[in-house]
């Protein structure tokens, strides 16, 4: 059995050193969702109806908080994201606007 500390003059296994080209700049966290869907076609199918139920579930439940709202006498709107244009319109305005 080990009599001594194994870790005496060396660093900490489980901490990772800095990476050299930072130059003291602080790592940002990526917003959003981060998940990505599976590759393999019968776990992909698997994914996306599971996407679907979550979506279901969520409008419902944005429903129901609405109609509990409202009958309670207040007000509550869901949020809907603003509708934008395609990415081939969005390249097409930026391309226009950089032209004039």
């Amino acid at each position: 059995m080990a009599q001594k500390s194994l870790f005496k003059n060396k660093r900490n296994p489980s901490q990772k050193a800095v990476a050299v080209n930072r130059h003291g700049k602080v790592a940002k966290t990526k917003k959003g969702n981060l998940t990505a869907p599976p590759k393999k076609a019968s776990l992909l199918k698997a994914y996306s109806d599971n996407k679907a139920l979550t979506t279901a579930i969520n409008k419902r439940n944005e429903k129901t908080a609405v109609g509990k709202a409202a009958h309670a006498g207040g007000r509550l709107r869901t949020m809907q994201p603003p509708v934008n244009g395609t990415a081939d319109q969005k390249q097409k305005s930026k391309a226009a606007a950089t032209n004039k």
